[in-house]
């Protein structure tokens, strides 16, 4: 029998080398990351931190300033509200978001304190949400105005201005809404689901302790008790006589014009300005001439604020479809009043 020849023996060096390169640069790249993450979460990250000093970053908020318009006149800071109104600032090892309504205040804050801007351009493009979030919106809007008299504000509106987005719009000295845009939805909604029955057929029961009988109002699990729909029908319509009482004021108008047309429903631009709801309908060229007209200017110029990013900023944001989903569920899941249009 002939034996067969012996096989050549392989080199492993080339193959132990790279394995080692491999290796060392997979612990060097990670003892590189677990440094610039200790180092990012020990830094302060907020735009204060960049910006102003130790000054409290709340009061004396402070951004980027980027031209966005024009080249001469007062300046105008352009502000953004944008999608659902809801506080849903989120800080996990997955997620990192900024609470939107308070960049949203901070950003009004900016404005205020600084003597050189004369205007708010408020482009508006959302469906509301909640109510005590959009009513600071509309409180930080009338600081705005009244820490100068001169001071005005003029409202954008591009597809929507919703229950709550049209409540912190109403301090706006002139509202122009593009010809496509929604305008109302004026309400109140307490949102809930009763699985009392479905609990029953699955043999669930609540077990909850209380130490009244109110305390458990709209428990999901329990028959619908009128007592309690009759409390949260009070507080519901408390805050409805609130909202119209506001766009009864500052619409110029009565409340008895505004009541048949504030039940919920939403109107397109032209007929919101017929009721009275808007000022014109335009875009935002009519908006920076509404603006020049108001400041008795002949032209403005637009900024807007920016908030230095870092990298774990982007890299949370992938985060974003997540955040997305939970944000659809949050009229299912409140149980504080909301000035949201849910068709």
């Amino acid at each position: 029998m002939k034996t067969p020849p012996d096989r050549p023996r392989l080199r492993r060096w080339p193959y132990r080398l790279l394995w080692t390169f491999l290796a060392a640069a997979f612990a060097f790249s990670l003892l590189l990351n677990c440094t610039a993450v200790n180092l990012l979460q020990s830094a302060d990250l907020s735009p204060s931190a960049f910006l102003s000093g130790d000054k409290p970053e709340d009061e004396f908020p402070s951004f980027r300033e980027t031209p966005s318009y024009g080249a001469a006149g007062p300046k105008v800071v352009r502000i953004d509200l944008d999608g659902e109104i809801s506080r849903s600032s989120s800080a996990s090892p997955f997620s990192r978001s900024v609470d939107p309504v308070e960049l949203l205040l901070r950003q009004i804050r900016c404005a205020a304190a600084d003597p050189d801007v004369a205007a708010i351009l408020l482009e508006v493009d959302s469906p509301g949400g909640g109510l005590t979030a959009s009513d600071e919106i509309y409180h930080e809007l009338l600081r705005f105005k009244k820490a100068d008299t001169n001071r005005v504000v003029v409202g954008l509106v591009h597809d929507m201005a919703a229950s709550g987005a049209y409540y912190a719009l109403l301090p706006a000295d002139h509202i122009v809404a593009q010809p496509t845009a929604l305008i109302g939805s004026i309400g109140v909604i307490l949102p809930s689901v009763n699985a009392a029955a479905l609990a029953d057929r699955l043999g669930v029961a609540d077990a909850s302790v209380k130490s009244g009988d109110n305390k458990d109002l709209l428990n999901p699990l329990r028959p619908v008790d009128p007592a309690h729909l009759a409390i949260l029908q009070t507080a519901v319509d408390a805050s409805y006589e609130r909202f119209l009482s506001l766009v009864a004021a500052h619409r110029h108008r009565t409340p008895k014009h505004f009541r048949p047309l504030c039940d919920g429903r939403v109107f397109p631009a032209d007929e919101a300005l017929k009721q009275g709801f808007v000022d014109s309908v335009g875009y935002r060229e009519d908006a920076l001439g509404v603006l020049a007209s108001l400041l008795e200017v002949p032209e403005v110029r637009l900024v807007r604020y920016e908030r230095p990013s870092s990298f774990l900023d982007d890299l949370f944001s992938l985060a974003a479809p997540f955040r997305t989903l939970s944000a659809a569920l949050t009229p299912f899941a409140s149980r504080s009043p909301l000035a949201l249009w849910t068709p």
